[in-house]
């Protein structure tokens, strides 16, 4: 009897179940040949994190026996190992001269114009393991995609749910006692600080709510309602510290659901934190609307910036983090076992959510450092549960994470180091000269197409010599790592048409800033405390990997061949 995954949320299930489950997950046979394939893609869950998690527990665990017995081993990733890059030449088994990836951002030159791109924009240059095993007619369910396509844009026979998309924004909102309550009131009103009378818990939304207590001492909640009247019923009811959600099915429309947590109180003002309101998308529409109404909406991404910007506690960003993860569970719970799909892949975040919020951090932080065990703990635990499914159903299970971790503590603003270098870095200038696309840990160099070739040559070294010698002032630590010339990217898999004219990768410890403008410093704090895709001499850059094949070493482009092969696709 097949064994089917359910709402595990309940910890109480989710401590007898896992009991079971350690018992009976080393025993069961892996002989059996099979030809369906779950492939989890555990983000930002890096080798040396790992072995470090793995030391510290006693007893059993699914990620200690599979250390002991090898299937768990460490995974090289390509070089230029950011997100998009990396998932890429998992997905496609090919580096990025051939899949056409080269960053988070790049430009293509056309008729000698350069125009940026993103590259989570962008369709793959080749076929993804998942749409081959589409174009061959299998069933393919794909929970948490970081990325809606690859190659084409139709697919067949794939389920798609992706990340969420917020269709409100978030903010902080203040509220004081308002002016005409009276302690002989039946209740006690709130008005905002900002707009003194009405509250807008999100800031696009058409209309407000009210918020009051009612007059009783010993009942400290906060309640939200749509009038003033608690008789009539109302919208929900938070004590300071917990949540609130307001789904789509219950709000007067998409831009009036919310999420609130009540974060804190000084004397008489409360401060509410308000989530993005999101969405789920994804394809099929009837795939979407089976999972808008059986399991409801996306919870979305976690809000790292309001953590960075000391805006909310880390302990609110974790629980954000796992409310986020437990969606994803759900869905595949729920998904998977109404059809009979031959390759289901899952995002898993966790340690990526983990790590780019906290890992520098870690070391001086007794909290973050439970923060990162609990997370460690989750994944085993989640992992354990996937592989007892993909047994009782005939799956061949293959844990993939792409990349490692360093902790950074300083952003660069490369074309604010241009400007200020005499190199004139404003593309809407007829006389621009270079603009760096920055992709976190690495951005690439590009001259104006327009340039000749003996002046180009001379501004490619004057650049190159700025890379060669940059260090923060008072320093004499040179910050870059490798700089590559354009015909120099073949040793790393770059060498792609729309590569720029140089590549820059940092040492770990920083990152580029975001942004292509010339405004603010140009050394700045990151608003992520941890980053990846450093050079592979790095023991950071290095993610697991889970299976049953042999692979030495094991590397990111090995992932999609093997999983073609139990598919039984050529």
């Amino acid at each position: 009897m097949a064994y089917y995954p359910f709402d595990y949320s309940n910890s109480v299930i989710r401590v007898v179940f896992f009991s079971l489950l350690l018992f009976s997950y080393s025993c069961t046979s892996t002989d059996l040949p099979k030809n369906k394939v779950i492939v989890v893609h555990a983000r930002g869950a890096s080798h040396p994190m790992l072995l470090e998690y793995l030391s510290t527990i006693e007893g059993k665990s699914f990620l200690k026996e599979a250390l002991a017995e090898g299937s768990l081993k460490k995974l090289h990733p390509i070089m230029n190992a950011v997100t998009i890059c990396n998932i890429a030449s998992f997905e496609t088994g090919a580096l990025p001269a051939e899949h056409g990836i080269l960053g988070h951002t790049f430009a293509f030159s056309e008729d000698k114009k350069l125009n940026p791109t993103s590259g989570f924009a962008q369709r793959f240059e080749r076929a993804s393991f998942w749409e081959q095993a589409d174009k061959n007619g299998k069933m393919v369910l794909n929970v948490g995609a970081l990325t809606l396509h690859g190659q084409t844009e139709t697919h067949t026979n794939v389920d798609c749910l992706a990340q969420g998309e917020a269709i409100s924004a978030g903010n902080f909102v203040e509220i004081i006692p308002a002016s005409n309550s009276s302690s002989t009131d039946k209740i006690l009103r709130y008005t905002d600080i900002e707009y003194e009378q009405e509250i807008k818990l999100t800031t696009n939304s058409s209309s407000s709510v009210f918020i009051y207590r009612k007059n009783n001492p010993t009942t400290d909640q906060l309640i939200i309602d749509q009038d003033v009247n608690f008789e009539n019923g109302i919208l929900g009811a938070i004590k300071n510290g917990d949540w609130l959600e307001l789904n789509q099915g219950t709000a007067k429309g998409l831009k009036e659901a919310f999420r609130i947590k009540w974060i804190g109180d000084q004397n008489d003002t409360l401060k509410l934190y308000v989530r993005s309101s999101f969405i789920n998308r994804g394809y099929p529409q009837q795939f979407l609307e089976k999972i808008d109404s059986e399991l409801g909406p996306s919870k979305g991404w976690p809000s790292i910036p309001a953590f960075s910007s000391g805006q909310i506690k880390a302990s609110t960003l974790v629980e954000e983090i796992n409310t986020e993860l437990d969606f994803v569970m759900k869905v595949f719970s729920h998904a998977a076992p109404q059809k009979n799909y031959d390759l289901i892949m899952i995002d898993y975040p966790i340690m990526d959510r983990y790590g780019h919020a906290f890992l520098q951090l870690k070391a001086s932080s007794k909290e973050i450092q439970g923060y990162f065990q609990e997370g460690f703990q989750r994944m085993d635990k989640d992992f354990a549960l996937i592989q007892q499914y993909a047994d009782e159903n005939g799956y061949e299970l293959i844990i993939n994470s792409g990349h490692g971790f360093s902790p950074i503590h300083t952003a660069i603003n490369v074309n604010k180091l241009l400007q200020n270098n005499g190199i004139n870095s404003n593309m809407e200038s007829s006389g621009w000269q270079a603009i760096g696309m920055p992709g976190k840990v690495s951005a690439h160099i590009y001259i104006n197409p327009n340039i000749d070739s003996e002046p180009k040559q001379e501004l490619i070294e004057k650049i190159n010599s700025l890379f060669q010698n940059l260090s923060q002032t008072g320093s004499e630590e040179i910050l870059v790592e490798k700089i590559y010339a354009k015909d120099e990217l073949t040793e790393i898999g770059m060498n792609h048409t729309n590569a720029g004219d140089l590549f820059i990768l940092l040492k770990p410890g920083y990152t580029f800033h975001p942004a292509l403008s010339t405004a603010g410093p140009i050394f700045s704090t990151p608003t992520f405390k941890g980053d990846h895709g450093y050079s592979l001499k790095h023991a950071d850059s290095f993610g697991i990997f889970y299976s049953k094949e042999s692979c030495e070493p094991c590397q990111t482009t090995d992932v999609a061949p093997m999983i073609l092969k139990y598919l039984g696709i050529e």
